[in-house]
């Protein structure tokens, strides 16, 4: 398989530390609040991958960790009159039902940051003897706690990721009031504590981890050094990722990890989908909307690694995309033949090929669409093997991306019966040549969110998200 690789710009051979194994390590959330629409799309582009991964045999462990302890987080509870924690309790549960609603599968280990302190003390710890990092005097009004910064200029590698070099970066640094940096782009390892936030005792007093050294520790804890794929939204790469890189490397003098996967933004006109922004849509309220086959389809369908504009026409345009592959499977279920081998097969080498060349989940879902076309051809000759082939690898290379069919699909056995009827006046309607009867009657429909097409086998309808 090749993916784009961040580290090294280009798309390049995917070559594991272990045959038949790769550890994958997704940047997970910061529980300060809900998950958006745009937090969708950095789990399903690694949720296609794994999948992929483990329909070829590969045996994939998967961690995503949890950041339960930020400023955000803090600062809501502090508004709130609640504790830090309960505030990360509480939508560190609604993050995981909401993600586990769009059938994503659940990461192998999924760390929270406030269960690693050790680790974390353990790699400042070795940063500090190897003079990549220094612990800051006191401020004015401190307590026991120290601020741990991390050396920039120790680390000669620093912008290997994002191609931003500290001379570039100086001028454009705000020190905050109060930090004692030695240089203005140097960060923070360690926070002293300040009166009502969490802490924990560290060789520094009293304190929290600062956000970078979180997945530094708590990748290679799970994953060990050099391991396989870490991934997460290109708005990580710099400063995140890239501060990953500097402190493990740096603590250790051993490579962090192999390959870099980063998907591209969701975006809302010309900007970014994000809190700061303002601009978020709600992910619970997308899923009940659209239906998660419909946002899985909606970035799926492009790119991973390119900008997705929202727009209601491009979820229309999903939504319609999920109902041609849920449909064909609906109409074809009656069929019972043996399979065509040779157009399954088919199907999986051209299913494989396009995945395989840097996640290309367009041409995957366009070889798709092509064996729905050809099935429903097959149908009309009455090629029963065919229609099966057909059939057989639209329900197995769909599973492969994620896609239930559960949304919107079912016919239930009160709106069945009532659709089936409508649709027998109207073919009454066009019996007698009364053809803006039959046009009411499919428009009425249409507006129910009942899609019709007529077929030379008769009228199918099947339900539309939007």
């Amino acid at each position: 398989m090749r993916l784009h690789n961040t580290l090294t710009g280009t798309v390049e051979p995917l070559r594991p530390r272990a045959e038949g194994q790769l550890g994958l390590y997704v940047c997970g959330p910061t529980v300060q609040g809900p998950p958006h629409f745009g937090h969708a799309r950095a789990v399903i582009v690694p949720d296609a991958l794994r999948r992929f991964l483990e329909w070829r045999g590969v045996d994939v462990f998967h961690v995503r960790n949890v950041t339960d302890v930020d400023d955000k987080i803090i600062d809501r509870a502090r508004a709130e009159g609640r504790h830090p924690a309960e505030v990360a309790e509480t939508f560190t549960r609604v993050w995981d039902a909401q993600i586990q609603a769009l059938n994503t599968l659940s990461p192998h280990v999924a760390p929270r940051a406030t269960g690693h302190i050790p680790e974390m003390i353990q790699l400042i710890e070795a940063l500090l003897e190897r003079d990549a990092a220094y612990v800051a005097p006191p401020a004015d009004d401190a307590g026991a706690g120290r601020d741990v910064f991390f050396r920039v200029a120790a680390f000669p590698a620093y912008g290997k990721l994002s191609g931003r070099k500290p001379e570039e970066l100086r001028a454009g640094v705000r020190v905050e009031h109060g930090e004692a940096k030695e240089d203005p782009v140097d960060f923070v390892l360690w926070k002293a504590a300040k009166p009502g936030e969490p802490s924990w005792p560290s060789p520094w007093g009293a304190g929290r981890p600062g956000w970078h050294i979180e997945c530094s520790a708590m990748a290679t804890k799970y994953l060990g050094s050099d391991f396989d794929i870490h991934a997460g939204g290109v708005d990580l790469v710099f400063p995140h990722h890239e501060n990953e890189i500097a402190q493990y490397e740096a603590a250790t003098g051993e490579p962090f990890a192999r390959h870099w996967l980063h998907n591209g933004h969701l975006t809302l006109g010309d900007d970014k989908m994000s809190k700061s922004e303002g601009n978020i849509i709600a992910l619970d309220e997308a899923i009940e909307r659209y239906g998660a086959d419909t946002l899985r389809m909606f970035y799926l369908q492009s790119s991973y690694r390119a900008p997705v504009d929202f727009g209601e026409d491009r979820l229309r345009e999903a939504a319609a995309a999920v109902e041609r592959l849920a449909g064909f499977l609906r109409a074809t279920a009656h069929v019972d033949a043996e399979p065509d081998p040779g157009l399954v097969t088919d199907a999986r080498g051209q299913f494989d090929e396009a995945l395989a060349d840097d996640l290309a989940t367009p041409r995957a879902h366009a070889g798709l669409f092509d064996l729905v076309t050809r099935g429903y051809e097959a149908l009309e000759t009455g090629e029963e093997r065919l229609v099966a082939g057909a059939r057989t690898a639209v329900g197995e290379l769909s599973g492969v991306l994620g896609y239930t069919f559960e949304d919107g699909g079912e016919q239930s056995d009160l709106v069945g019966p009532l659709v089936e009827e409508l649709l027998a006046l109207r073919e009454d309607a066009r019996a007698r040549r009364d053809f803006d009867a039959a046009d009411r009657i499919r428009a009425r429909l249409n507006g129910l969110g009942i899609s019709v097409e007529d077929t030379p086998q008769g009228a199918r309808w099947h339900r539309v998200r939007v």
